[in-house]
């Protein structure tokens, strides 16, 4: 056994080497996503929100409010569809869906506080108090071989709250018509 592992080093070599070196850079980048610590402050976001809707959520006063802006009549941007609103809290996974108040359709702009939010402070800042930022996230699996010759390949869009490497993936962020609202205080 010796004889051979002698006088194959460099093969032996050859192989073990790469297989380490790919074992360590993985075990890296995986450190460095699950050593994230999770923001301190919970987020409020909507899906399915577009900039041409009836309601719109917003933050007024550090509190959450329900503006509902009529559209002209002469509009063709009519869309009376409630936004999804999520708080999501990162530090226990909760996502809970927000329900939002339903009113009667009317010529002039109105601002209603959403009860199940009338007991929390927000900041519509871009970046939590804690230094994270919610971000789209994009996601190609290809390697060299689809890339020259064309090919299968798998994508994958989600939002998340990012602080330098590492990202908590936010759930039930659909991949178009998300948006950001605020965080807790």
């Amino acid at each position: 056994m010796k004889a051979f592992l002698k006088e194959n080093s460099v093969l032996i070599a050859g192989i073990t080497l790469p297989l380490i070196l790919t074992a360590i850079f993985f075990a890296l980048t995986q450190m460095q996503i699950k050593n994230v610590t999770p923001p301190n402050h919970s987020i409020l976001y909507a899906t399915n929100n577009n900039y041409n809707h009836y309601y719109k959520v917003i933050i007024k006063d550090e509190h959450a409010y329900l503006s509902i802006v009529p559209l002209p009549k002469n509009s063709h941007h009519r869309n009376y569809k409630l936004p999804d609103v999520y708080l999501f809290d990162p530090r226990s996974g909760e996502n809970k869906q927000i329900q939002l108040p339903v009113k009667e359709q009317n010529k002039e702009r109105q601002e209603i506080l959403i009860d199940e939010l009338k007991n929390i402070k927000f900041s519509a800042h871009a970046q939590s108090p804690d230094g994270f930022t919610f971000t789209s996230n994009y996601k190609r699996n290809s390697n060299l071989m689809t890339e020259m010759f064309g090919g299968g390949y798998r994508s994958r869009y989600s939002y998340v709250l990012k602080k330098g490497n590492g990202t908590i993936e936010v759930p039930n962020a659909a991949r178009y018509n998300t948006q950001f609202i605020a965080w807790t205080l």
